[in-house]
């Protein structure tokens, strides 16, 4: 299934990448990388991620979204669900348009 909408935002101190489909939203959050540091003082990059995560909400479990101003540049998209909310920080833009789909989705 193809998503509606993909962005960056920031959840619970976490960069994640999100994206929004027709019944469910989903986002992954990736860990911090591992490096070691050369004698050069440059760091390598091993590959490796601790702490990466992945969240899923279906469309239907979903019983509000609110926008607020977070910030200098930012906004907060909060989407409740029955036993949680989730913030998500992201542009003005983008928070308005997160808002309308959910709220389109929500509605049928």
């Amino acid at each position: 299934m193809t998503a509606l909408m993909n962005f960056k935002s920031h959840i619970a101190g976490k960069n994640a990448d999100v994206s929004i489909y027709p019944d469910r939203i989903e986002w992954e959050q990736q860990g911090r990388i591992t490096a070691t540091r050369l004698l050069t003082g440059a760091a390598l990059v091993t590959g490796a991620r601790k702490g990466g995560s992945s969240e899923m909400i279906p469309i239907r479990a979903i019983t509000s979204v609110t926008t607020k101003k977070d910030g200098l540049r930012n906004h907060a998209v909060s989407i409740i669900t029955g036993g949680n909310t989730i913030d998500m920080r992201v542009s003005k833009g983008e928070a308005d348009q997160i808002k309308q789909t959910l709220t389109r989705l929500m509605l049928g």
